[in-house]
């Protein structure tokens, strides 16, 4: 009998252990994701900042609150492919912003009186 309490006794804490291992790989492998997003070279380093406001108007645009939870609660919205998609598309949205061109040189010349008296 106490044999068989043993052996069910170390069900509980067999199953512990592995939730224990199973939290530490999920938080280690977070960490990884967070360190790989910081260091990208496409939307990382200096401009990181600047780059996950870009990412979160897309979340906010497009995003529902269930999307938004579900990126929370599983960590995924930390992966770097994710953030990388989510900095695309934000800057795809985003305002269009004013590109002076070149004229080339001289403005050309206008006769200002043959303009506006063409037909006389």
């Amino acid at each position: 009998m106490r044999a068989r309490q043993r052996v069910a006794d170390l069900g509980p804490k067999l199953m512990q252990k592995w939730q224990d291992q199973q939290a530490q790989a999920i938080s280690q492998l977070r960490e990884e994701w967070a360190s790989t997003a910081k260091a990208d070279k496409e939307y990382g380093g200096d401009a990181l900042a600047e780059n996950l406001a870009v990412a979160k108007q897309a979340l906010d645009t497009f995003g529902t609150p269930e999307l938004r939870s579900l990126l929370n609660e599983s960590g995924t919205g930390n992966h770097p492919e994710l953030i990388r998609f989510m900095v695309r598309v934000g800057k795809a949205i985003s305002s269009d912003t004013f590109v002076a061109g070149d004229r080339g040189g001289q403005p050309a010349k206008r006769d200002l009186a043959n303009n506006l008296y063409r037909k006389q």
